[in-house]
């Protein structure tokens, strides 16, 4: 694993095609473009993950978010939450089958000024699966990702996590909390 913490060499990685690890505001991320399948496809060998789970996208704001949601959906916005809440969407037919699951997509939209500067950067939202091998729990600090990935050439932004709980699930359609 190499450490970097320069958010514009980031972003170079990012454009490039690359994979890395990334602090949100409860642990941290791998993430990557949204629109590259081979990234994806690469998150998903890291984890060992099946493709039918699904990714998460990361906002700083609606805007961002909206245009991945289905057209029925656009113009409901998630509530605002104290604690950090994933929303389930419907999800727009333009984004790849290993983001969503069920045809649905899960969103965050955040504050956390890591994600904001990035999404800022990118102009889109982020990829976003908890940064973990699947099976264990999710690394909230750096001696938790030297234990899952120091034998990988992942980049890892040198940032601490926010330190809150994993986020809440909310499905819109069924307007029910699953987590």
């Amino acid at each position: 694993m190499k450490k970097i913490d320069n958010i514009l060499k980031l972003f170079k990685i990012y454009k490039a095609g690359g994979v890395f690890i990334y602090p949100t505001e409860t642990v941290f991320g791998l993430g990557c473009d949204l629109a590259n399948v081979s990234a994806l496809q690469q998150i998903l060998k890291i984890k060992n993950r099946p493709c039918d789970k699904g990714l998460i996208l990361l906002g700083s704001n609606w805007q961002m978010i909206r245009d991945y949601i289905a057209e029925d959906y656009k113009n409901k916005a998630p509530f605002k939450t104290k604690t950090p809440t994933t929303f389930i969407y419907p999800a727009a037919a333009k984004l790849d089958k290993i983001i969503t699951a069920n045809n649905t997509v899960a969103i965050r939209i955040t504050d956390f000024p890591f994600i904001v500067d990035f999404c800022n950067l990118t102009k889109k939202p982020l990829i976003s699966t908890s940064a973990n091998p699947c099976g264990k729990p999710p690394a909230k600090d750096f001696n938790e990702l030297d234990e899952y990935f120091s034998n990988s050439d992942l980049i890892v932004f040198t940032t601490n996590c926010g330190g809150l709980p994993p986020s809440r699930i909310y499905h819109m359609i069924d307007k029910k909390y699953s987590r």
